[in-house]
């Protein structure tokens, strides 16, 4: 699920969450956040700056051994740096505020303390807020004002719009289960649903008329019948933050901001004020899409119109290619009969040509072909003379090769023969006087 809001979280730690709406798997969990404000003396010397790293760093070390789900810096200024830290219970929580509350931090190269100061209760709204801000519109008892001019309608911010929607509202926030999912605090009244996306008239385009993008998020108003049931509600939503159950036990959470309505959004002079601009919305918009579909049949006619002119033209188009086409086959009619009586003439007058010279070209050609025929019977003695002339080289050559061969064969028998004298005499014990001189392969014979 994609939500600017909306984190995973991988257990519901040690807080037990309470049911919210449980045919849709919501719960409420406390939101364990803090405020953390780090007083920043005032720098005497120029050029030392504060690193925001190294403060977090500091305060990540003084927490040990609990841990920050998530530390960031929210607001920082010359006097002092505001960060926020989550956890993943309000023991937690609770045990960090102890431990930071009070204490100093000393920064490397800095010689002023830095006092540290934890805030646990957040932006939510008090009892006395509210009793305050109706008072001063003259209402100082919950029966002495009207529904929605009086505290009994809370303002939820952040709302996932998936998670309040039915199968039968597109995919968009349904009344009936807002109203069932805050009804455990108290008997509900009405219901109010706003989407901060700004309305803006439905976009035309060629293709018709679409409906804007809706946000992902948007707030809801409940006004409760009693007084008691609306401080039930605004003390129970106090720092909570809203948990579903996805499909594998996988948890989505999503941070919603609670206050009570300081508008009159559920007072009945909103309601009919809403009413009307709803009506001079849809009157626009009834007028847009008037606008529209004339725009629309206008477009159509100037379309057939132009269809129609295309088809006029398209027809000139195609009778004047078959104009053309028609001339252009009379002139190639009449040019073929043309080239046909020049073939004509051609044909008879290289016939005679021919005859003539048919006549004198026998005999030449009778002559060449006895010169040819000489020619030919000459290259070919000499063929022949050239070829008894090589058969008799290699013949040659073939001769002396086979008389070398034997004279290398008698030298070697030669050899043979003495060495097996000189061995026979070694043998027997006589001595040689002389020695034999036996030629080698290399000696010519």
């Amino acid at each position: 699920l994609r939500l600017r809001t909306v984190k995973y979280c991988s257990a519901m730690a040690d807080d037990v969450p309470l049911v919210l709406y449980h045919p849709a798997g919501l719960f409420l969990k406390a939101d364990a956040k803090i405020t953390i404000l780090v007083k920043i003396p005032e720098i005497k010397v120029f050029g030392v700056t504060i690193s925001n790293w190294e403060v977090m760093e500091k305060l990540k070390g003084l927490s040990k051994p609990e841990e920050f789900l998530n530390l960031r810096v929210v607001n920082y200024s010359r006097e002092r740096i505001v960060f926020e830290g989550e956890f993943e219970s309000l023991r937690a929580m609770r045990k960090v505020a102890l431990l930071l509350n009070g204490k100093v931090i000393k920064l490397s190269g800095f010689s002023d303390l830095l006092k540290v100061r934890v805030k646990q209760d957040g932006d939510s709204p008090v009892k006395q807020e509210w009793e305050d801000h109706f008072a001063d519109r003259g209402v100082d008892a919950f029966d002495e004002g009207k529904p929605g001019e009086r505290p009994d309608t809370i303002r939820i911010q952040g709302l996932p719009v998936k998670w309040f929607a039915s199968k039968t509202s597109n995919e968009q926030p349904c009344p009936r289960v807002l109203t069932q999912a805050f009804q455990k605090f108290g008997r509900v009244r009405q219901v109010g649903i706003y989407d901060p996306t700004p309305c803006q008239p439905k976009s035309f385009s060629a293709f018709g008329p679409g409906a804007n993008a809706r946000s992902l998020h948007f707030e809801g108003y409940i006004q409760y019948e009693k007084y008691s049931a609306f401080c039930n509600a605004m003390s129970s939503l106090k720092g909570m933050k809203i948990i579903r159950l996805e499909d594998g036990g996988k948890e989505v959470v999503a941070k919603i901001t609670v206050d009570f309505d300081r508008t009159g959004f559920l007072s009945e002079r909103s309601i009919r004020k809403r009413r009307h601009a709803e009506e001079r919305r849809r009157q626009e918009q009834e007028e847009l899409e008037r606008r529209w579909e004339a725009e629309q049949r206008d477009e159509e006619l100037k379309r057939q119109e132009t269809l129609k002119a295309r088809e006029e033209l398209k027809a000139q188009k195609k009778a004047r290619k078959l104009e053309e086409r028609r001339k252009r086959k009379e002139q190639q009619a009449v040019f073929a009969a043309r080239l046909k009586a020049i073939a004509v003439r051609r044909r008879e007058e290289a016939q005679r040509l021919l005859s003539v010279l048919l006549a004198g070209a026998a005999e030449a050609r009778y002559q060449q072909e006895e010169q040819e025929r000489r020619e030919a019977l000459a290259l070919q003695q000499r063929e022949e003379e050239e070829q008894r002339r090589r058969e008799k080289l290699e013949a040659e050559a073939g001769l002396r090769d086979k008389l070398l061969k034997n004279v290398q064969e008698l030298e070697r028998r030669k050899t043979e023969v003495q060495r097996e004298l000189l061995l026979r005499s070694l043998s027997s014990g006589t001595q040689l006087r002389s020695a034999v001189v036996v030629p080698t392969d290399k000696e010519e014979p």
